[in-house]
């Protein structure tokens, strides 16, 4: 790599997505793949490691299709901080208005160029991190929204580069389950709720997600429930968490004995709204 190269990270556990693949091959050749499926802690290891060094660095997760002229826009952009805005079809309730930390993956890890000035004006950003939130699952909870909210370092997010998310049309709701439990049952291992609480409210979106179960984003994340979730949520504006909770414990019982996830929480969305 010269010194003039943007040097480009992407971690992977299991593979990398082809199109983010060949997407990266095409405009980062000099790309590094770095296997991060060792354990639920290797993505946070290698993420501080990174940030410690100081150099600019561009993530890529593992699933995330970067746009033609990437790239080059990031490796110019003279902001300290850059993020890729998801794509719209996937997200529509991202646009130009929409603040990053609300706009779910566009200030997440997904595709984020960092420069080192932002790295030495905060440097402990992946280090302070406590134990209990250090899970791959919630890294952009316990490091980018903080970075942001309580560092007060702000994002430039290019929405005219729109990135694919390609594992998501991979992927079914027990799919999301599955993991997102390995989540609770690694934070369990880790002090659990105390252990959360104890962290501070720097960290209130780990601790939030936690307690909440299988959040909204499970559903809005995968096509076949994305129409349902947006749907309910719109119908529940005042607070639908509680409301999603009943959900994922119906979508998690299906998991667990085999029944069709998607008929079990249809039948919650239809149960819940006849009680009304």
């Amino acid at each position: 790599m010269t010194d003039t190269q943007l040097r480009v990270i992407c971690p992977y556990a299991g593979v990398v997505h082809p199109d983010t693949d060949r997407a990266l091959r095409e405009q980062a050749p000099h790309a590094e793949l770095i296997d991060v499926g060792g354990s639920p802690t290797a993505y946070w290891s290698l993420l501080a490691e990174t940030w410690a060094d100081g150099v600019d660095f561009l993530l890529v997760e593992q699933d995330i299709v970067i746009p033609p002229g990437a790239i080059d826009r990031l490796a110019s952009c003279q902001n300290p901080w850059c993020s890729l805005a998801p794509e719209i079809s996937i997200y529509p309730f991202v646009t130009r208005d929409t603040p990053a930390l609300l706009a779910e993956d566009v200030a997440a890890l997904t595709a984020n160029r960092f420069r080192g000035d932002v790295m030495r004006r905060h440097p402990d950003v992946f280090s302070r991190v406590p134990q209990c939130c250090r899970h791959w699952s919630a890294l952009a909870e316990s490091t980018l929204r903080p970075l942001e909210v309580f560092d007060h370092e702000p994002v430039c997010v290019h929405y005219d580069l729109q990135t694919l998310h390609a594992g998501i049309r991979d992927r079914d709701i027990a799919t999301y389950i599955r993991r997102h439990r390995e989540w609770q049952t690694y934070i369990g291992e880790h002090g659990g709720h105390e252990a959360l609480k104890a962290a501070g409210d720097r960290y209130a979106p780990v601790r939030e997600a936690y307690e909440f179960a299988n959040r909204i984003d499970c559903f809005l994340k995968t096509p076949e429930f994305r129409r349902l979730g947006k749907t309910y949520k719109e119908s529940h504006s005042e607070d639908p968490r509680d409301a999603f909770v009943a959900l994922a414990q119906a979508a998690m019982g299906a998991a667990d004995s085999g029944a069709d996830v998607f008929d079990a929480v249809v039948a919650a969305l239809s149960s819940t709204s006849a009680a009304e």
